[in-house]
C-alpha cells in the first residue's frame, strides 16, 4: 500500500466499502470474499474481485461481453448478471452487488453520519405505488438534516423497491457527481442517468438564475453609478455675485413700485401717478413699456398748471431729472434719479418731454440711441436703408463722402460749423436755427439718411417736427436722385451703379470705341488677333450677337478648347462698344472658382492689350482688381450672389454670363433662380442672361429658363452649339498602365482588394481581360507583402497590339497584367504605379521623341505629328492631401530621375488651398530641357487652359462633402468623377496638340460612371442657402416654395431640418420663417450662420481677435496643424507644446488662436520669412496662417460694415497693426478670459452640446490629503441630445483630457468615419450654456434649471436670477443687433453677464 497509513484509506484504496458480518433481515453487514473467485470462460486467468473479472471482460472479450448486456446474461455466471429487482439479501447470503440502500449506508459511514432513515408512503396518484421519504441524518444538528423525496414519476410496485429507489435518489442527491452508475446493479441505472440528468438541469437552471440575479445587481450597481454620474450639473453662485446680480436685475427690472418711485421722482403728485397707473393697468410684469404708457397719460390728462416744470409749456431748456442714470451706474444698487439734460435736449428738436423720456428708457439711456429711435417713428421708416453694404468700398461705408462734406461745409460756413464727434455735424443757420447732422455707425452714407434733428427757441415744437420730416424727405429724394454710387476699397467686391450722366456715357463710349480701333489697327496686337482669329468660337461671334438681341437667355454649349470662356463675353462686349453703346454694357462672368475667375480675366485681358484692373478685372473673395471703367468682371458665383443681395434688380449690369453652369454647385442653382425670377418680373427687358457649359443639357436648362421668361423662341430661350477645337486624345486606361510599366499587384498588396475575392467587373465586362493562365506566372508572385509584385521577366511587353497601333488588333495582356485586374481595387490610389508610370512617359519620350507614345495610333488627325520639347504632365488627384504626397513621391524618386536623364523635373502642386501666386506657377512657360509635371484637384478641369500640357494622368476620384440632414452629421467622401468631368479632364490633353490620356480605371469602371455628378444641393446643409433665399428673394415666401422651384428641389426633409437650425440659432422666427434682425445680419456675412453669429457675439462681448481666429481657421477648413506621417511623433510633440494652454483650457479652438498667435508674433518680430520658419517649427501651415490672416480681415470688414466694429479694428486687420488703436482695442478687453471667449462660440454654435460622463471619482494620497486624480481618456463618454453617444477624434486636443470639470462642451466640427467624431470642441461654462443656450425652465421645488432637455440644479433664488438677467440680456443684445451702433459697454446686465462668464459665478 506503499505509504498508505490510514485504515480508512487503504480501505478505499482496495475498493473495501464495508467490513463485518450482517444479521437480522437488513442483510449482512459485510461481505465475505475470501474464497469467491471468478474464473474467465474465455481465457485461463481467474479473478478474486467481480469489478476486476468485468474490467476484463470488457477489454479483452469485447464481443461477449455485448453479447451478454443484450440478452444472455441468463447463460453466464450468476454473479454477473444484475436481476430486474433483486430480492433483498438474506441474512448470512452471499451478495455479488451492492444495493443502493447499501451503498448509501456506506455514504453515510464514510462521512460519520448515522445511518439513513427509509419513510415508505403510497403515491398519491396510483394506490397501488410507493414512494419513499428518505432522511440522511445529521449527529449534531438535525437543521443540517438532508431530506430527499422519491419523485411520483419513479414510484415503484413494492414498499421494498421504493425504499431502494428513494435510495437512488439520496446517493444522487449528496454523490451525484460520482460515478456510481458503475457500482449500482444494473435496475437501477437508468434511474442514476434520469435523477443525474434532472440534476444537471436543476443546476444549470440555478447557475442561470444566478446568473441573472448577478447581472440584475451588475446593472443595479452600474445604474445607481451612472445615475451618481449624470447628476445635474450644479450652478454655483457665490454671496458676492449674488449681491451684484440682484442690484442689477433691481436695476434694470422696473417692477409697479419702480413705476411710481420713479414718475414721483420726475415731480408728479403721489395722486396723479396712482390713477395713471390704474389707468394703464400697470401688472407685476411692468417695465418700461408701462413707464411710458404713464408718462403719456399724465402729460394727456393733469392739467397743466399741475404738471412738473420739465413738462409744462416753456418747457425747453429746463434740466430735469431723468430715470436712466441708474442705467450708466453699473451694478449699483436703485438710486434716487439724478439731474440730465438728455430729455431736456431731445426736447429741444420738437420731440414730446414724455416721447424722449419713453425714448430713453427703451435705449438704456442712450441719448443718440434715443434720438434715432425718435427721428425713425417721426419720419416713418428706419434711417438705414437695410440692404447691404457695397462690397469692397474704398473706406468704411459713408467714410470718404462723410468726410469730404465736412471739409466743404468747413469752408463754406467757417465757425458755423461745428463737429464734437466723428459721426456728428452741427451748423448754425440763419434766424438761429441749429441743424444736427448724426452719422450712424456702420451706416451706408449718403444712401442711409443719416439722423436730422432741428432746434430754434421760441418755435413751436410742432413746427420743428414737421420741417424736420420735410427735410428728410427732401434729402432722401436728392440722395435716390443723384444717382452717386459708393467707392469700393480694394480687396473686396465692388458694385458700380454705372448711372453716368448722358454726357458722361457718351464720353466713355467714345473713348472704348477708339481705344477698340486701335487695337483693331495695332501691329503690335497682330498675333493675339490672329490667335483669337483661330478659335472655333471666332466663327460664331454674329450668331452669339444675334441670339442675344432675339431672346433673353442664351445657352451655350461650347466644346473644350472652343474658347466659349474668354470669347463669348468678348463678342457682347465688342458689339456695344462697336455701337457705341460701349458706357452702357457692364457683363458679369461668373466662374466656379477663384482661380479660373483670376485666370481667364488675365487672360482676357492679355488678349485685349490691356492690365488686369482696367476695361476688364476680376473680383473675387479678398482679392479684387476692377476700376469705375471696367465693363467685363469676371467674379465668382458667390460674389454676385452678395451683390444681388444688396441691389436685387441688378439695375447697373446689362449681361450675367455663368460659366461651367454644369457643376450644379449650391451658389450656381440659386443664381440661376434668383436670375430666372428677375427675368420673370423685368418687364423692361434690359438684362441678359448667357448659360455656358462644355458638357451641360442644353435641354434642361432651357426648359427651367422658358417656364419664366417671355421672348422669342422657345419662351425666350435661345440655343447655340461650338464646336471644339480640340486635338485628339488617345485613351488609354488601368490595363494598359500596369502592361506598359510591367507593374504588377499581388494579392496581399496593399492595392488589392480586401476580403473574400470575387471576380472583379473588369474581368465580368472583358473576358479576354480575365482567366488567368496558371502556367504563365509563378504562383508565388501574388504571394509578396510589398505594394506591388514584380512582373515576370518574360511578360510579352510587345502583346499590347490593340493599345501600341493597329486598329482591329485583338487585346491581349501578359499573365500579370491579367491577375493583378484579377485582385486589384481600384478605389485605392497607387501612388507606386503613378511613379512607375510617370517614369515610363518620361524614358520613352526622351528616347524616341514627344510622340513616343502616339507612334502607331490611327487618330484620323491631319495634324503633323508634334515636334520640340515635350509637354507638360497633368495628374488628377482628389485632394491636397493625395497632392502632397505625390508630389514629394515625384521629386524624390530616383526611377524617375534616371528615366530623364539630363532632363529636369519641376513638380508642382495645384488646389484651391495655395495662394495665388503659387497657383500662378503652373501656368508659366518652363524653359527648354526641363518637364513640368502639374499635380491637381479639379480645379484644373475646367475654364483654366495649362497650355503646354500634352499627357494627362486621371486616377478618376473626387472628394465631395455627404450630408445627412437627419442626423446632421457631414461626410467628406471619396467618390468617383462623372462621365462628363472625366471628358473634362480628358480634354486637358488635347488644348494644343494631339495628347494621351492615362486613366487609372478599367474599362468597365469608366463604363459604370454616372453622366454627370448629383447636384451640391442635395448633398450640402442648406443653412446659408435657405439665409440667401430670404435675404434675396421673396422673404415672405415659404422656403419650401421657393427651394422647390430649384432646378433640382432639395429634400422636403433637409429644407425643414435647415429651417429647424436657423430657428434655434435665431435667425428666422415664427411659422412664417422670417427673417430676424440677426439673421438679416447673418445673411450678408459671406460665412456659416453658425460662424457668422458668433463673430457678431464675439465682437458684442468684446473678445472679438480671439472669435475672428477661431472663425477664420474654420472657414479655412483645412488642417491647421501638419502631420507628416514620417515625423508624426515629432508633430503631436510639437502641437502638444504649443496647444499647451488650448488644452489647459479644454480647447481646440483656443489652440488654434494660440498657432496663429505665435505666427503673427514671428511675422511681426523678423518678417514673413521668420513667420514661415517658426510656422515648420511647430509643424503648423504657413499657408493656414496666411489664408487665416487675409479671412480674418475680411470677416472684421464685415462686421464693420454691419456697425458691429469700428473702421479702425477692421483698417488693423488688414494691415496687421499691433498694437491695435484704442478705439479698436476696446473691443478685445476680454479677449484674455478663456471663459468669454469660449462663451461666444457657445452662443454661435448651441445647440451643437456635449455632456460629459465621468467615470467614479478615483484620488490619490498627497501630503495635503486625498487629491481626485484625471480619470482615463478613454472611460469618459460624450453624449449629444440628437445624436447620443459620441467620441473625440484623436486629432483633437481634448482626446487625452481625462477631467472636463465644467461637464459641458460645444463643438463646431462633427463627422461620421468608423464611429461618430467630433473633431473640434472647446469646454465652456456652465454659465454659456444659461445666458446664451436654449429657453430656461425654472422648476422652483425641485430647484433645477431646464435648459432645451439639459437639466442642472440650482437653488430657485440662484435659478429666477438667473432667469431674470438672461432675459434683459436677451433684450439688450436684441438691441444691439437691431441698432449695431448701440454702445453696451456701461449697460449693468453686460457687466454681470461679463462677470458671472469670467468666473463662472465664484
Amino acid at each position: 500500500m506503499g505509504g498508505v497509513k490510514n485504515k480508512e484509506e487503504k480501505k478505499k484504496a482496495q475498493h473495501v466499502y464495508s467490513s463485518g458480518g450482517g444479521s437480522g433481515g437488513r442483510g449482512p453487514a459485510f461481505v465475505d470474499k475470501r474464497s469467491s473467485l471468478h474464473p474467465c470462460p474465455h481465457c485461463d486467468r481467474t479473478f478474486k474481485q467481480v469489478q476486476r473479472y468485468r474490467d476484463h471482460l470488457q477489454s479483452k472479450h469485447p464481443e461477449a461481453a455485448a453479447a451478454a448486456e443484450d440478452g444472455a446474461e441468463a447463460q453466464q455466471a450468476p454473479a454477473l448478471v444484475a436481476p430486474a429487482a433483486p430480492a433483498p439479501p438474506q441474512q448470512g447470503a452471499f451478495v455479488a452487488e451492492k444495493t443502493p440502500k447499501m451503498l448509501l449506508a456506506d455514504w453515510c459511514q464514510q462521512n460519520k453520519r448515522p445511518r439513513p432513515r427509509f419513510r415508505v408512503s403510497a403515491a398519491p396518484a396510483a394506490p397501488d405505488s410507493f414512494v419513499a421519504k428518505v432522511v440522511l441524518p445529521d449527529g449534531k444538528d438535525s437543521e443540517k438534516d438532508v431530506v430527499v423525496f422519491l419523485d411520483a414519476a419513479h414510484a415503484a410496485g413494492s414498499e421494498e423497491e421504493a425504499a431502494q429507489r428513494g435510495a437512488v435518489a439520496a446517493l444522487a442527491r449528496v454523490a451525484g457527481e460520482r460515478a456510481l452508475h458503475r457500482v449500482l446493479p444494473r435496475a437501477y441505472r437508468d434511474l442514476w442517468q434520469d435523477l443525474g440528468a434532472q440534476a444537471e438541469e436543476r443546476a444549470a437552471r440555478q447557475a442561470r438564475q444566478a446568473a441573472a440575479a448577478e447581472a440584475r445587481r451588475e446593472r443595479d450597481k452600474a445604474r445607481r453609478a451612472a445615475e451618481a454620474r449624470r447628476r445635474p450639473t450644479a450652478v454655483i453662485m457665490s454671496e458676492h455675485q449674488r449681491r451684484m446680480m440682484q442690484a442689477c436685475i433691481a436695476c434694470v427690472h422696473v417692477t409697479p413700485d419702480g413705476v411710481a418711485a420713479r414718475l414721483a421722482g420726475l415731480g408728479f403728485a403721489p395722486g396723479d401717478v396712482g390713477d395713471a397707473m390704474a389707468a394703464v393697468a400697470v401688472s407685476g410684469a411692468a417695465g418700461a413699456a408701462a413707464l411710458e404708457a404713464c408718462l403719456d397719460w399724465l402729460c394727456m390728462h393733469v392739467p397743466e398748471g399741475e404738471l412738473p416744470p420739465a413738462f409744462g409749456p416753456g418747457a425747453e431748456g429746463r434740466p430735469v431729472g431723468v430715470l436712466h442714470s441708474t442705467l450708466r451706474g453699473a451694478l449699483r444698487p436703485t438710486a434716487p434719479a439724478a439731474a440730465s439734460g438728455d430729455v431736456t435736449e431731445l426736447a429741444a428738436f420738437g420731440y414730446a418731454p414724455a416721447a424722449a423720456a419713453g425714448a430713453l428708457a427703451a435705449c438704456s439711456g442712450d441719448a443718440d440711441a434715443a434720438l434715432r429711435r425718435l427721428f425713425r417713428d417721426l419720419v416713418g421708416h428706419d434711417c438705414r436703408t437695410g440692404e447691404a453694404i457695397p462690397d469692397g468700398a474704398d473706406e468704411p461705408p459713408g467714410g470718404e463722402e462723410w468726410v469730404e462734406e465736412r471739409m466743404a461745409l468747413e469752408a463754406i460756413y467757417a465757425g458755423d460749423a461745428a463737429f464734437p464727434f466723428e459721426r456728428r455735424t452741427t451748423l448754425a443757420l440763419d434766424g438761429g436755427l441749429v441743424l444736427d447732422v448724426r452719422l450712424e455707425a456702420g451706416s451706408d452714407y449718403p444712401r442711409d439718411l443719416p439722423v436730422l434733428a432741428l432746434r430754434r427757441e421760441g418755435v413751436p415744437p410742432e413746427a420743428l417736427r414737421a420741417a424736420t420730416r420735410a427735410l428728410a424727405a427732401e434729402a432722401g429724394r436728392l440722395v435716390e436722385a443723384s444717382g452717386r454710387h459708393v467707392r469700393g476699397a480694394p480687396g473686396r467686391p465692388r458694385q458700380r451703379t454705372n448711372a453716368l450722366l448722358p454726357e458722361q456715357a457718351a464720353a466713355e463710349s467714345r473713348r472704348l470705341l477708339a481705344r477698340q480701333r486701335e487695337w483693331q489697327a495695332s501691329p503690335r496686337t497682330a498675333a493675339m488677333r490672329a490667335a483669337r482669329g483661330r478659335l472655333p468660337a471666332a466663327a460664331h461671334a454674329h450668331a452669339v450677337e444675334a441670339a442675344l438681341a432675339a431672346h433673353r437667355v442664351l445657352v451655350v454649349s461650347g466644346a473644350t478648347g472652343c474658347g466659349k470662356s474668354t470669347q463669348v463675353p468678348q463678342f457682347v462686349l465688342d458689339a456695344a462698344i462697336r455701337d457705341g453703346r460701349g458706357a452702357e454694357c457692364s457683363i458679369v462672368c461668373t466662374q466656379p472658382r477663384r482661380i479660373s475667375a483670376v485666370g481667364v480675366a488675365s487672360r482676357v485681358a492679355q488678349e485685349r492689350g490691356e492690365s488686369v484692373g482696367g476695361t476688364v478685372g476680376y473680383s473675387v473673395r479678398l482679392d479684387t482688381r476692377a476700376c469705375a471703367t471696367t465693363r467685363l468682371l469676371y467674379s465668382t458665383t458667390g460674389v454676385l450672389l452678395r451683390r444681388l443681395q444688396a441691389e436685387p434688380g441688378l439695375t447697373s449690369v446689362s449681361h450675367v454670363v455663368v460659366d461651367e453652369v454644369h457643376e450644379r454647385s449650391v451658389d450656381t442653382d440659386l443664381l440661376l433662380l434668383l436670375l430666372r425670377n428677375l427675368l420673370a418680373c423685368d418687364a423692361s427687358g434690359r438684362l441678359r442672361v448667357v448659360l455656358m457649359s462644355a458638357t451641360a443639357d442644353v435641354g434642361l436648362f432651357a426648359h427651367y429658363f422658358s417656364a419664366g421668361v417671355e421672348g422669342d423662341g422657345a419662351g425666350g430661350v435661345g440655343t447655340l452649339t461650338i464646336p471644339g477645337r480640340t486635338f485628339p486624345v488617345r485613351d488609354l486606361y488601368l490595363e494598359d498602365a500596369l502592361e506598359l510599366t510591367g507593374h504588377a499587384i499581388g494579392r496581399f498588396s496593399r492595392y488589392a482588394r480586401k476580403g473574400p475575392f470575387a471576380k472583379p467587373a473588369a474581368a465580368q465586362a472583358h473576358p479576354d481581360v480575365a482567366g488567368p493562365q496558371e502556367a504563365a506566372v509563378p504562383e508565388d508572385w501574388e504571394a509578396r507583402d510589398g505594394g506591388a509584385a514584380q512582373a515576370p521577366t518574360d511578360t510579352p511587353k510587345g502583346a499590347l497590339s490593340w493599345a501600341l497601333g493597329s486598329a482591329g488588333a485583338a487585346r491581349e495582356y501578359g499573365e500579370a497584367t491579367r491577375r493583378s485586374l484579377a485582385v486589384v481595387d481600384e478605389a485605392v490610389l497607387n501612388f507606386e504605379l503613378l511613379e512607375a508610370l510617370v517614369a515610363h512617359i518620361v524614358a520613352a519620350e526622351a528616347a524616341r521623341g514627344p510622340d513616343a507614345l502616339l507612334q502607331g495610333w490611327e487618330s484620323g488627325s491631319t495634324e503633323p505629328p508634334p515636334s520640340g520639347d515635350a509637354g507638360a504632365i497633368l495628374v488628377f488627384l482628389p485632394g491636397a492631401p493625395e497632392i502632397g504626397r505625390a508630389v514629394r513621391a515625384l521629386s524624390s524618386s530616383a526611377a524617375l530621375r534616371r528615366a530623364a536623364g539630363a532632363q529636369r523635373l519641376l513638380v508642382l502642386p495645384l488646389h484651391g488651398a495655395l495662394p495665388p501666386a503659387q497657383q500662378a506657377r503652373v501656368f508659366e512657360r518652363v524653359d527648354r530641357g526641363m518637364r513640368k509635371i502639374v499635380v491637381a484637384t479639379n480645379v484644373a478641369e475646367t475654364s483654366i487652359t495649362i497650355d503646354d500640357v500634352t499627357c494627362v494622368i486621371d486616377f478618376g476620384r473626387l472628394k465631395e462633402m455627404r450630408y445627412d440632414a437627419a442626423r446632421g452629421i457631414a461626410r467628406l467622401q471619396e467618390t468617383w468623377v462623372s462621365l462628363a468631368a472625366a471628358q473634362q479632364r480628358r480634354g486637358r490633353a488635347g488644348r494644343v496638340r494631339p495628347g494621351i490620356c492615362f486613366r487609372l480605371f478599367s474599362r468597365s469602371q469608366a463604363a459604370a460612371l454616372q453622366e454627370h455628378q448629383a447636384p451640391e444641393v442635395l448633398r450640402v446643409p442648406l443653412q446659408a442657402l435657405c439665409l440667401a433665399v430670404k435675404a434675396a428673394g421673396d422673404p415672405e415666401a415659404p422656403l419650401a416654395d421657393t427651394l422647390g422651384r430649384l432646378l433640382t428641389p432639395p429634400e422636403p426633409g433637409a429644407v425643414a431640418a435647415a429651417a429647424c437650425a436657423l430657428t434655434e440659432l435665431g435667425a428666422l422666427s415664427g411659422p412664417a420663417e422670417a427673417l430676424t434682425p440677426l439673421g438679416r445680419h447673418l445673411a450678408r456675412l459671406p460665412c456659416d450662420a453658425r460662424l457668422g453669429k458668433a463673430l457678431l457675439y464675439g465682437a458684442m462681448l468684446r473678445c472679438v481677435g480671439p472669435v475672428l481666429t477661431a472663425a477664420a481657421a474654420m472657414a479655412y477648413g483645412r488642417p491647421v496643424f501638419l502631420s507628416p506621417h514620417e515625423r508624426r511623433a515629432e508633430a503631436d510633440a510639437a502641437k502638444r507644446a504649443l496647444a499647451a494652454g488650448g488644452a489647459a483650457a479644454r480647447s481646440d479652438h483656443l489652440a488654434v488662436v494660440a498657432a496663429f498667435a505665435l505666427w503673427k508674433k514671428a511675422r511681426a518680430q523678423g518678417g514673413r520669412q521668420a513667420a514661415a520658419q517658426a510656422a515648420a517649427a511647430h509643424f503648423v501651415s504657413d499657408a493656414a496662417m496666411e489664408a487665416m490672416a487675409a479671412t480674418r480681415a475680411d470677416f472684421a470688414a464685415q462686421l464693420a460694415d454691419l456697425g458691429f466694429l469700428p473702421c479702425s479694428y477692421a483698417r488693423a486687420c488688414a494691415e496687421g497693426a499691433h498694437p491695435l488703436p484704442p478705439e479698436a482695442a476696446a473691443f478685445d478687453d476680454a479677449s484674455g478670459n478663456a471663459r468669454i471667449v469660449k462663451a461666444a462660440l457657445c452662443a454661435g454654435f448651441y445647440p451643437s452640446i456635449l455632456r460629459v460622463e465621468h467615470p467614479a471619482a478615483v484620488f490619490a494620497e498627497t501630503h495635503g490629503g486625498a487629491l481626485e486624480k484625471d480619470a482615463d481618456p478613454a472611460r469618459l463618454k460624450f453624449f449629444d441630445r440628437r445624436r447620443g453617444r459620441v467620441f473625440i477624434h484623436p486629432a483633437s486636443v481634448n482626446f487625452s483630457c481625462g477631467s472636463f470639470p465644467s461637464g459641458w462642451l460645444v463643438y463646431t466640427d462633427i463627422v461620421e468615419t468608423s464611429k461618430v467624431f467630433v473633431r473640434e470642441a472647446s469646454m465652456v461654462p456652465v454659465y454659456a450654456l444659461l445666458l446664451f443656450g436654449g429657453s430656461i425652465v425654472v422648476k422652483h421645488a425641485e430647484g433645477l434649471l431646464q435648459i432645451d432637455g439639459w437639466v442642472l440644479k440650482a437653488p430657485a433664488r440662484i435659478a429666477v436670477l438667473v432667469r431674470e438677467l438672461r432675459q434683459e440680456v436677451d433684450r439688450l443684445l436684441l438691441q444691439k443687433v437691431e441698432r449695431p451702433g448701440l454702445d453696451l459697454a456701461h449697460s449693468p446686465a453686460v457687466a454681470a453677464m461679463h462677470n458671472l462668464l469670467a468666473t463662472d459665478g465664484f
